[in-house]
């Protein structure tokens, strides 16, 4: 959690600083509630963070400041509601890279630009992602689910975050390398694809740790491996991918 307050801090610090000058509000602003946008839902990775440095805004600024998660279609329909706000500085984002650096690549028309429709504060967290099993799977390591996948190709089935997150993309990447063939489910957020494994419907997930140490540590879930260059402090008996032979699926999400 220190890290986690530290980022407070900074953050309240810097929009002190950016913006009023951005939206060429008073000097006393703010003058009433801020909204903060969160591109997913209750209880994600991304709204744990924004629900932590809402409260640090609150004590800081001593205003409102009300979380308003929009999770859908990976956070786009949150990023264009911002981008069409007025820009007085009372209407906040907290992204990740979905929205705001894949959508982009994905998606032919969108209805907002993130370089010219947003004004950046400060990143916020940076994490990996995980590579979890049901414990009703018999592997132990990414060795032994590759190896199990590759012998019952399209049997299995991955659950992410929602299309064209780095949870959904990081896993294609990791099929791609490995030559294996799992079917990806998309879900609306990391809730609702860590409660789809929890209930076995789908064998293997691709998400942020958040929800996942949870599961993991009462026996639920297995953690196979993390996609980081090194491996993650919280849980470092998790090797890397890299460890796994496979260096170049490294994966980091970013808010």
């Amino acid at each position: 959690m220190q890290r986690f307050h530290l980022l407070v801090s900074l953050f309240a610090f810097c929009l002190g600083m950016f913006a009023p000058a951005a939206s060429a509000a008073p000097v006393s602003w703010p003058q009433k509630p801020i909204r903060l946008v969160v591109a997913g839902p209750a209880g994600s990775s991304v709204d744990i963070a924004a629900r932590i440095i809402a409260d640090g805004l609150r004590a800081a600024l001593r205003q409102p400041v009300i979380v308003d998660n929009k999770p859908a279609a990976g956070g786009t329909i949150g990023a264009a509601e911002v981008a069409k706000a007025a820009p007085d500085g009372y209407t906040l984002f907290i992204g990740f890279n979905g929205p705001l650096a894949n959508a982009p690549a994905l998606y032919a028309k969108l209805p907002y630009h993130p370089q010219r429709d947003f004004a950046p504060i400060i990143l916020t967290t940076e994490q990996p992602n995980l590579l979890a099993v049901s414990t009703e799977l018999p592997v132990k390591n990414l060795a032994e689910l590759i190896a199990l996948a590759k012998s019952r190709p399209g049997k299995f089935n991955s659950a992410s975050v929602g299309n064209g997150s780095v949870s959904h993309l990081g896993m294609e990447l990791l099929k791609r390398e490995a030559g294996i063939d799992i079917t990806h489910i998309p879900f609306n957020g990391s809730p609702a694809a860590v409660q789809s494994i929890m209930a076995g419907e789908v064998q293997v997930i691709f998400a942020a740790p958040s929800n996942l140490i949870g599961p993991i540590k009462t026996g639920r879930l297995r953690a196979i491996a993390v996609t980081s260059k090194k491996r993650y402090p919280f849980m470092p008996s998790v090797p890397t991918i890299a460890e796994s032979a496979f260096g170049q699926v490294t994966v980091v999400i970013e808010n």
